[in-house]
């Protein structure tokens, strides 16, 4: 029997092609372009440095760069690398579904995408034509139509996720970063269009939501590296182990982003407020990784596993640290810094602390991912199958886990 002809919880297991995780590794890199641009773009206040939304992705090419401020030139940059991370994604998308095993769920996902990308260019060119009317008019019937595309592509990754030919469920979390992406160009094309109703508002919700499009990015580039390999099997631990890092690892996911909302309360209001609770959050933070290191790296079955991610977040939380301190002193310390444009030195530590932090929180988010492929022990182990015990005082003792 053909393999599309199978039902849909029986097609054979098929990996995923390594060029897409060479894709999803260059949508990473060129991510973190744009998000640093952005962290610069706050920086230097420079949010509001051309009214104009939307404008072409070649807008650059056009224009006389002896004639524009810095601020403009870093709010365009940050616009084209928004673009060009879009096409990255909407190709990284495409190239997932055309690799879905199953046939007509993969046609109804390829086509939904499609539309969806067809409809969203269209409804970029629509807001084009806008650009001077003092209202934004909606265009009602091309929401509504993302809105079905969006749906059917949804349905179909659910629907492909129950394949046994999918070790993760690839096409749902695709789409699911697809939109995301296009919901993050909405937000800093309304920070623009409504600044003047809303204020520094939507800019907080841009800056916020960019931590979310990332974690989901570098969650999707973490599964396809599963499905592009052999991955060897977890090793089983104590349930009781793995209660625990699963709550751990929860905790610091959400105290993690809780933080980057806390930075940027403090980045656009600076109030009292935001200050003391962001500097409480950075202690929790702090701890709850501190609790997740000690727990994978003692346990002698997890050691290997999470090696890497243990170790990059002992970097990242230490010389976050140091920039949090340094970032601290040149906005609430030094005279007279908030009443001007900061300095390019103050503007590059604030920056990185703030960029810093999304990759505290996007490794979070894969340690957690890595935490709920642990499988546990459902049998009763002896005392020395228990970790942290090289020799068993009683032989005869026996732990239920």
């Amino acid at each position: 029997m053909d393999a599309n002809q199978l039902p849909i919880s029986e097609s054979p297991a098929r990996r995923m092609p390594r060029g897409l995780y060479w894709l999803a590794i260059l949508s990473v890199v060129a991510t973190t372009v744009l998000l640093v641009l952005g962290s610069l773009v706050t920086s230097f206040r420079v949010g509001m440095s051309d009214p104009i939304w939307p404008t072409e992705p070649w807008y650059l090419s056009t224009i006389d760069w002896k004639e524009h401020h810095r601020g403009f030139l870093i709010e365009h940059t940050h616009r084209l690398a928004g673009f060009t991370v879009g096409a990255l994604i909407s190709l990284l998308t495409l190239g997932i579904w055309w690799c879905i095993p199953h046939r007509r769920l993969r046609w109804v996902g390829l086509i939904s995408v499609f539309v969806l990308l067809a409809i969203f260019g269209n409804f970029h060119r629509v807001m084009m034509k806008q650009v001077e009317e003092p209202r934004v008019v909606w265009p009602m019937g091309m929401i509504a139509t993302m809105g079905l595309a969006l749906v059917l592509a949804l349905g179909s990754g659910l629907l492909a996720a129950f394949q046994k030919s999918n070790r993760t469920p690839l096409g749902l979390l695709s789409v699911v970063v697809l939109a995301a992406v296009m919901v993050q160009g909405l937000l800093g094309g309304l920070r623009v269009r409504l600044d003047a109703l809303f204020g520094t508002d939507f800019a907080l919700i841009h800056g916020s939501f960019a931590s979310l499009v990332f974690a989901l990015l570098l969650a999707l580039t973490w599964s396809l590296r599963r499905a592009s390999r052999n991955v060897a099997p977890a090793p089983l631990l104590p349930a009781v182990d793995r209660r625990k890092l699963r709550w751990q690892s929860v905790a610091l996911v959400l105290f993690a982003f809780g933080q980057i909302v806390l930075g940027a309360m403090l980045r656009h209001y600076g109030s009292p407020l935001s200050q003391r609770l962001h500097l409480l959050n950075a202690f929790i933070v702090f701890g709850f990784a501190t609790l997740i290191i000690k727990q994978m790296l003692i346990h002698p079955q997890t050691k290997k596993i999470f090696f890497w991610p243990c170790y990059l977040l002992m970097f990242f939380m230490t010389f976050q640290v140091v920039l949090g301190v340094e970032a601290w002193l040149g906005k609430f310390v030094q005279t007279n810094v908030e009443l001007s444009i900061p300095r390019e030195i103050d503007a590059a530590v604030r920056s990185s602390h703030s960029h810093l932090g999304l990759w505290i929180f996007g490794i979070s988010v894969i340690t957690w991912l890595m935490v709920r492929q642990l499988p546990a022990h459902t049998k009763k182990e002896t005392y020395s199958d228990l970790p942290y015990h090289d020799v068993a005082p009683n032989p005869q003792e026996t732990v239920s886990v």
